[in-house]
């Protein structure tokens, strides 16, 4: 799934996909130690034209992330009607979403979905905000582990290495796994740096 301003969610899957929606172009998968990987659409374009798919699948077999940062923070949050709801906000099919003000001052990267009024989490375990709130409305501080990772993806048809930056929250709200991921493309390096 993608987000808004160029940045692209990282997809969990076995196999290599495309994933074409309102916000362009990603192809995910994982790498040979199974390590989730990203590359943009532009990138995606120019090895088809110079290898077709065969060479997509090989650049993102040899794709890697490295974490550069783990850490848990404590942040307060409104379990209540005010805070959670069922939303499809950049999002395929509606899920059920926490807004977490206070995350904006633990992250780097821009976690508030198009139209939201903070910054968010989401999980796919609950169908419903009823299902955490459980007639207790109350602010409760939870633990969020932030994960901070380069993702490395050589070009070698340019001769160049693709650095991502991604970014995933994921903490749990009274048994229920809430999780924000969000990656940016930040530039290119020379090939024989994409380590």
């Amino acid at each position: 799934m993608s987000g808004s301003n160029g940045e692209h969610y990282i997809n969990n899957s076995l196999f290599l996909w495309i994933n074409l929606d309102y916000f362009g172009l990603s192809l995910s998968g994982r790498d040979s130690t199974g390590g989730k990987v990203m590359v943009k659409a532009n990138m995606v374009a120019a090895l088809l034209a110079f290898g077709g798919l065969s060479a997509v699948a090989q650049e993102i077999e040899n794709s890697r992330e490295v974490v550069l940062a783990e850490r848990t923070v404590n942040l307060n949050v409104d379990i209540s009607s005010a805070k959670l709801k069922l939303s499809r906000a950049d999002y395929s099919s509606p899920v059920v979403k926490v807004l977490v003000p206070e995350l904006a001052d633990a992250t780097i990267l821009d976690h508030r979905n198009t139209g939201e009024g903070a910054p968010c989490m989401a999980t796919y375990q609950a169908l419903s905000p009823e299902e955490i709130i459980q007639n207790n409305p109350a602010v409760e501080l939870v633990p969020m582990t932030i994960t901070l990772k380069k993702i490395l993806t050589p070009d070698r048809a340019n001769g160049r290495c693709l650095v991502v930056l991604d970014e995933r929250i994921e903490g749990k709200i009274r048994g229920f796994v809430f999780e924000h991921q969000r990656a940016i493309e930040v530039g290119a390096r020379h090939l024989d740096d994409c380590r």
